[in-house]
């Protein structure tokens, strides 16, 4: 604690760093002290291998069937990713409206693995908490946005509703909702919810262009955006945890006849795609064709693995059900 407020106090006389910046680092140094700083220590190798190949064993005995990170909820998925794993950067990305934000909290919601009930941190940028609680409390209850909206439903659906909200209150998902976010404060609020929720299973951020960094005003937005994903990062990495941050495509998928998008498509920086150790690829074959859209209320997605830093990719058929706000995987879509 002594070397702790040593270099707190070394921060605070830097001139060059103001002062969200000199907490966010003072924070830092306090939770290393806590922590004992043993994630700062170099490890040699024979302690690291025998670790490493027990984990590889407990895979091998589950004939490749267990999961290592946090679980999507979507089987495809996980079968590719074997769930989002611990200090990595998984980023979604797509066209606006496509359905960023209803996948990305209904992994927050339904995934982590049956029966367990993990600690999950939202950081919502564009929405507000009670959109957001409208929302899940669609996709849990299986009732329409439009219906719960008019306030069009009879006995039988208010009934399903308040079992639903039951059910959603005793989910560990805490939402953070701001409009606007610095990397700092991100960091810093990480940091303390680990603090006090030591199991912190995954951080969603919705979504990673409306972030900005302090000190940066008329910047090259580029510079900033790779900050912003170095930051994401790092908080993967710091606290152990899987963060999944949802992410704009440039319009250059618009001008193209083949819409699908690719990793170039990603908006702002390449950073993004270097930092990231997943990308998945979001499309809706029905985005660009009002007819079909108006035809059915189900609509067939594609979620592509485009960049898997410890694994393989590959694409994932799914199915978006608009008015439940809610994706099923493509052996769920009649359920």
């Amino acid at each position: 604690m002594i070397e702790a407020s040593d270099k707190i106090a070394g921060f605070a006389l830097k001139p060059e760093l103001d002062t969200s910046a000199i907490i966010g680092e003072s924070e830092r140094a306090l939770l290393e002290a806590s922590r004992g700083n043993e994630a700062s220590q170099p490890l040699p190798v024979h302690d690291l291998t025998p670790i490493t190949m027990k984990a590889i064993e407990d895979l091998y005995r589950s004939g490749g069937r267990k999961l290592t990170g946090y679980s999507t909820g979507f089987a495809d998925v996980d079968r590719i990713l074997a769930g989002l794993q611990p200090g990595s950067l998984n980023i979604i990305a797509a066209r606006p409206s496509m359905g960023k934000t209803a996948l990305a909290m209904n992994i927050a919601q339904f995934g982590g693995g049956a029966g367990n009930n993990p600690h999950v941190l939202v950081f919502s940028l564009e929405m507000s908490s009670s959109q957001l609680i409208h929302r899940m409390l669609v996709a849990q209850s299986g009732i329409k946005l439009s219906d719960i909206s008019s306030g069009r439903l009879n006995d039988y659906d208010y009934l399903r509703l308040c079992e639903a909200s039951e059910t959603l209150t005793a989910r560990n998902i805490f939402i953070h909702d701001t409009p606007r976010l610095s990397a700092t404060d991100f960091t810093t609020t990480c940091r303390r919810f680990k603090t006090h929720h030591p199991d912190l299973a995954l951080i969603v951020v919705d979504y990673l262009q409306l972030m900005h960094v302090d000190g940066r005003k008329g910047d090259n937005r580029q510079q900033e955006t790779a900050d912003i994903s170095r930051a994401l990062k790092g908080v993967a990495v710091e606290l152990g945890c899987p963060v999944l941050a949802l992410s704009q495509l440039s319009r250059e998928v618009e001008r193209r006849t083949e819409r699908k998008p690719q990793l170039s498509d990603l908006r702002d920086s390449g950073a993004i795609e270097q930092d990231a150790d997943t990308v998945m690829l979001l499309y809706r074959e029905d985005y660009y064709d009002m007819e079909k859209q108006n035809a059915s209320e189900n609509s067939r997605a594609e979620l592509r693995v485009a960049k898997n830093r410890t694994g393989r990719t590959g694409i994932c058929h799914l199915t978006f059900r608009r008015e439940y706000t809610r994706f099923t995987g493509s052996t769920e879509a009649g359920q």
